[in-house]
């Protein structure tokens, strides 16, 4: 496998109590047709905030996979495909596109992502 995209997603969020979401679609996208993919992404580093641990509130972060997109044989492309949010690596053969997001709530994280031609 080759690596065709690899970067890194810094999110924070101090001051929502429900936290928000950075989405992110690297810049390598739409794919021609025939590309298969393996992407990833992990949570490589999150810190609470100072003002969340006073207030004695919980902080999370969660990284993953949101949705993509495949090329149909007709030359469309499909509709975008959610999977669930523990979802940290996928094979998607004959990819359009793919969307990442980072989810923080209390403080900031940061996730790497990676995406290899297979």
């Amino acid at each position: 496998m080759e690596i065709v995209w690899n970067g890194w997603i810094d999110w924070s969020d101090h001051d929502s109590f429900f936290g928000s979401a950075a989405v992110f679609t690297p810049d390598l996208f739409p794919l021609p047709p025939g590309f298969n993919i393996y992407a990833t992404i992990a949570l490589s580093y999150y810190r609470i905030v100072d003002d969340v641990v006073a207030q004695r509130r919980g902080g999370l972060a969660n990284a993953s996979i949101m949705r993509w997109t495949v090329h149909n044989p007709d030359g469309t492309t499909t509709t975008d495909s959610p999977v669930g949010s523990l979802q940290r690596s996928l094979l998607i053969d004959n990819c359009a596109s793919i969307t990442f997001t980072l989810f923080v709530a209390g403080g900031e994280g940061s996730a790497p992502i990676s995406i290899f031609r297979r």
